[in-house]
């Protein structure tokens, strides 16, 4: 028996007013500013609370375009004016969501997957609780756990189906405003230089994540609708190249990349497509991008291939070349001169050559080795409940270095929650990816499509970047594969 969904209508006239209210009042006691800023709240939480679907398509363009509603009213971007954003964003599209329909979301809830999530959400807290050191960032990582993580996976998780088809077609359309706005703000002057200041790519990482998804998106719409705009998406596919190659992030062109090998290879008949169009369009992306750097800095395809090349050019010359000839070398040592002196000479002319190589890895991934290594240091020494949850920052300036977070949702898990935070961690995507396997054997396509796609560029982008205390599109990711249950199916 369908359950009809229970009208919600008047809730956000409801709040929309009583914000309308606050807003005049705020404008008569404070400033016509505040007034306004309070009304924009208002609009903002009843048109979110109307369509959460846009709600989730701003968290997953990384929020790119939401500084315009900032600088329109005049206001600076900072932690309090992003996290009132973030509560009015979440809040509203998860009552929203759960309204509509109680019945399927306390449903949804009762799932084992979700109960692991509130498992592992509560042991976040207890070891924030019991074994953090109180200092300024752990505080601040707390707050994104309540304010960014938690939301982020019931947003997703009560998410009506009918939606999900309309979330990714949002996210796409945000993802090429994105792009329109950097290219307009990078080499066409068209805004006004208060409004240039606030746009992105403001944060290069985020722009990239935002149209590497929305290129995913579209694919995934693409190949299963009848209408078949393949052209469209083969030339959205080309700009996102680029524009994720000009903005020089790395760990967005792997999650990129890695995604799009994923979702070609599983669509068996798209296979040969892949295999020949995407060299030749990462080609033409590698000869345009010097051309379209994104920023002041070097952010092009220097930035990415040219280290990644680097990279690979030394340690095929330390430890292949270097090694066999040390070992060459040393036999003949041996043979001829019979000298252990020599010997010892030649060995650590290559401890010292694989120093070096291991200094200019360190460098070109930006620290990120010497970060994992700490990370997993950290864990050896508390395996089985970790420094405590917010107490990584205070763990590598212990030792030496310095940096918010491990740069890998799996080693940040180990080394701040051990064994027990990091089995809980790993078993909701081991869990998510079944679900999405099992679904996808029953017939539900393109929705479980969407949803495994958002989290399988979120897992790899996960690798390199981000924490998983405030990376909101990996928990949508996660909510929306969940929101699927075989008996719906």
């Amino acid at each position: 028996m369908r359950v009809r969904p229970k009208q919600t209508s008047f809730w956000p006239w409801l709040i929309f007013a009583v914000l309308a209210v606050a807003g005049l009042g705020a404008g008569v006691t404070l400033s016509p500013a505040w007034g306004m800023v309070v009304v924009m709240a208002g609009l903002l939480w009843w048109i979110f609370f109307l369509y959460p679907e846009i709600a989730l398509a701003v968290l997953l363009s990384g929020f790119q375009l939401y500084p315009l509603v900032f600088a329109a009213l005049g206001l600076e971007i900072s932690s309090l004016t992003s996290g009132v954003f973030f509560v009015i964003l979440l809040s509203s599209s998860i009552l929203g969501s759960f309204l509509r329909n109680t019945r399927m979301a306390i449903t949804r809830l009762k799932q084992p997957a979700s109960i692991v999530f509130i498992g592992f959400a509560l042991y976040v807290v207890l070891s924030w609780l019991l074994w953090s050191e109180r200092s300024s960032y752990a505080i601040v990582k707390l707050q994104y756990t309540i304010v960014i993580m938690v939301p982020s996976f019931f947003a997703a998780l009560w998410l009506p189906h009918d939606r999900v088809k309309r979330l990714a077609w949002w996210a796409v359309l945000f993802s090429f405003l994105g792009i329109v706005i950097a290219v307009s703000k990078r080499f066409l002057g068209l805004l006004p230089p208060n409004i240039q200041l606030s746009l992105p790519p403001s944060n290069y990482v985020q722009f990239a994540n935002s149209v590497g998804i929305g290129v995913l998106l579209l694919w995934n719409l693409v190949l299963h609708d009848k209408s078949r705009r393949v052209v469209m998406a083969f030339f959205f596919l080309f700009v996102a190249f680029v524009m994720v190659v000009a903005s020089g992030s790395r760990g967005g062109f792997i999650a990129l990349m890695g995604s799009l090998f994923v979702f070609f290879w599983a669509t068996k008949r798209w296979r040969r497509s892949f295999l020949i169009f995407v060299p030749v369009l990462l080609a033409l992306a590698i000869w345009l991008a010097p051309t379209l750097t994104l920023g002041d800095r070097a952010h092009s395809s220097r930035r990415i291939f040219g280290r990644f090349v680097r990279t690979f050019d030394i340690f095929v010359d330390t430890y292949l070349y270097d090694s066999a000839n040390s070992e060459k070398d040393s036999i003949t040592l041996d043979k001829t001169d019979n000298q252990s002196g020599e010997t010892k000479k030649q060995t650590d002319t290559g401890n010292q050559s694989e120093t070096v190589a291991m200094k200019s890895i360190n460098s070109m991934s930006s620290g990120r080795v010497e970060i994992w290594k700490g990370s997993w240091q950290s864990w050896r020494e508390h395996p089985w409940l970790g420094v405590g949850y917010g107490n990584f920052v205070v763990t590598l300036e212990h030792n030496g270095m310095r940096a918010h977070y491990a740069h890998n949702l799996v080693l940040e898990a180990m080394s701040e929650l051990g064994i027990v935070g990091a089995l809980l961690f790993v078993s909701l995507w081991g869990m998510g990816i079944l679900r999405a396997i099992r679904l996808l054997r029953h017939g539900v396509d393109v929705q479980v499509w969407i949803a495994l796609s958002i989290l399988i560029y979120a897992s790899l982008a996960g690798l390199v970047s981000y924490s998983f205390s405030y990376f909101s599109m990996y928990w949508m990711g996660l909510g929306l594969i969940f929101s699927f249950q075989p008996q719906e199916g």
